[in-house]
């Protein structure tokens, strides 16, 4: 099977990006209520008919969008947030945060610390609240990429095959796992920045895996390294090194996919973006063509107009939690009254726990990032895990190592429709996570063993923080499942040339690795089998 594509190194070397005017619109006009420059309003799409129309700028849109523009398939991209410029410090800061930071609240909704007050704007985070889970998501053009922390891991074999249908193959997704690494530039940490200061904490818990019988090894990181090495040296602005993350990264060192997939899908010529466009309803026509209805929203989040888009070929790339509610809705309302009993179940956190170590040693006062160790337990006897080690950027010398711990939780939770509300409710039991929650209990205290430390006390964390953190995701899965509500290539079951290519295929989990490499390696297989069966007379 020959994956031979344009790669990212290729699609640079032919000039493309220098021709284009990455995440910074058609031009600057104006500054908004902060102050900060903005880019014009994307021009209003005149043309009803689009033959292929992509819901989502994350992992699984932007890859779809590149190859349907590689086939010649004109493509409109809808992406609800804002595309931002690779100009200096697009992005908030982490203190003090701005309107920047948060998808339309009047404060901010990290996980654990201060809530900041901000002005409300169409920020880069937002954070769904459901009774018992609060599941995070990106709203930018690049979606989850501009958020995430840049890992890039995939699953054993033998646990794949416990979370993914028998008919997909692990063997067959190895070349186009190699594909988006080689699209990313993914690779592992340079020895000379693992050295840094910065990565003291990284080297404690190495240390301690390796007394507690574990073997660290660096991850896979979708990050340019030598802007982070330029940080370090103080010839760029700090930004990974001082702990930005979840609100962007100022100094541009995320290799997210607005300076690849979604720009080389712009430079075919076949493909439009259009950022503050926010999908609202779907249905089918008589024709077959399917009608989607859309706001094109200001930064405020008023919307600005309404208009209806038709197209032959429908591909939802929202997001678990964006694409599972559009299409649960469509199926209740009866304007897709095909859709089957799967749609909006199925759905997980991807095993996510956070916790909190403290430690007797330095862990330095500039926990920076991005995060680039991690171990395998998976013989914990609650549940096969893998255990990365986040920083923790508080300014000081906290003593401590934050954990993020994905394990192979089988807890499922389901989505139903409120009509009175107009809006989705996830079901997600309160006893939810308890075996990655016991999983991290456990793994913790055979750290602490060890090497002496104790769980969820740090004296130096300047604010408080739960033991273990199970109630929240940065990983949601799930809800349009693979094999289930879509057949194996994410058709959805009922309707010709509407397809899903995002996190909502996966099951619920990614079988202990971070979803984006896996999330995006589908889309890669899936869209080439559907462009060589489905659409290749289009």
């Amino acid at each position: 099977m020959s994956v031979s594509k344009v790669t990212r190194r290729e699609f640079i070397k032919q000039g493309a990006i220098a021709g284009l005017s990455i995440g910074s619109g058609a031009g600057l006009a104006g500054c908004d209520p902060m102050g900060m420059l903005l880019p014009t309003s994307p021009p209003i799409e005149t043309e009803d008919d689009i033959p292929a129309l992509v819901i989502g700028s994350g992992f699984g849109g932007a890859v779809t969008a590149l190859r349907l523009g590689e086939a010649g398939i004109r493509t409109m991209v809808l992406e609800q947030g804002r595309r931002w410029s690779d100009t200096p410090t697009p992005f908030s800061r982490n203190i003090p945060p701005d309107g920047r930071s948060t998808w339309l609240r009047h404060k901010t909704i990290l996980p654990f610390g201060p809530q900041f007050p901000i002005q409300k704007y169409t920020g880069v985070l937002d954070r769904v609240d459901y009774p018992n889970m609060k599941v995070y998501r990106g709203t930018a053009v690049g979606g989850g990429s501009i958020v995430y922390g840049g890992i890039s891991t995939h699953p054993p074999e033998d646990l794949f095959y416990e979370v993914f249908p028998q008919g997909i193959s692990y063997q067959e997704l190895h070349p186009y796992y190699t594909r988006v690494r080689d699209m990313l530039n993914i690779s592992t940490v340079p020895a000379d920045i693992e050295k840094a200061p910065h990565y003291e904490y990284t080297r404690v818990f190495a240390e301690h895996a390796t007394t507690a019988g574990f073997e660290a090894y660096p991850l896979g990181q979708a990050a340019n390294w030598d802007i982070i090495r330029s940080e370090i040296l103080g010839t760029a602005p700090p930004s990974a090194t001082i702990g930005e993350m979840l609100y962007g990264g100022n100094s541009s060192y995320k290799n997210s996919l607005d300076k690849n997939y979604l720009p080389m899908s712009e430079a075919t010529g076949f493909v439009s973006i259009h950022p503050l466009h926010r999908v609202v309803n779907i249905t089918q026509q008589d024709s077959e063509k399917y009608a989607v209805t859309v706001e094109n929203i200001d930064e405020s989040g008023n919307v600005l107009k309404t208009k209806e888009i038709t197209t032959t070929s429908l591909f939802f790339g929202a997001g678990s939690i964006g694409t599972t509610e559009l299409l649960l809705k469509a199926r209740h309302t009866g304007s897709l009254p095909n859709l089957n009993e799967s749609v909006g179940k199925g759905w997980g956190p991807n095993g996510n726990v956070l916790f909190l170590r403290g430690v007797s040693e330095s862990t330095h006062n500039r926990q920076g990032g991005p995060v680039i160790t991690g171990v395998n337990d998976y013989r914990n006897t609650h549940t096969p895990a893998a255990i990365e080690v986040a920083f923790l950027p508080t300014g000081s010398d906290c003593r401590c190592l934050l954990h993020l711990l994905i394990g192979l939780e089988t807890e499922r939770g389901e989505f139903t429709y409120d009509p009175i509300r107009d809006k989705s409710e996830l079901i997600w039991a309160s006893t939810g996570n308890s075996q990655v929650r016991s999983a991290a209990e456990d793994f913790a205290a055979r750290m602490n063993a060890a090497n002496g430390g104790t769980l969820g006390v740090a004296e130096g964390v300047p604010f408080p923080i739960p033991e273990v953190s199970s109630d929240f995701t940065y990983h949601p899965l799930g809800g349009m499942v693979i094999g289930k509500a879509c057949d194996l290539y994410g058709r959805v079951h009922g309707y010709p040339r509407m397809y899903v290519t995002d996190g909502a295929l996966l099951p619920g989990s990614c079988a202990t690795a971070n979803p984006s490499l896996t999330i995006a390696a589908l889309a890669e297989r899936n869209i080439q089998r559907i462009l060589t069966d489905d659409l290749a007379e289009s």
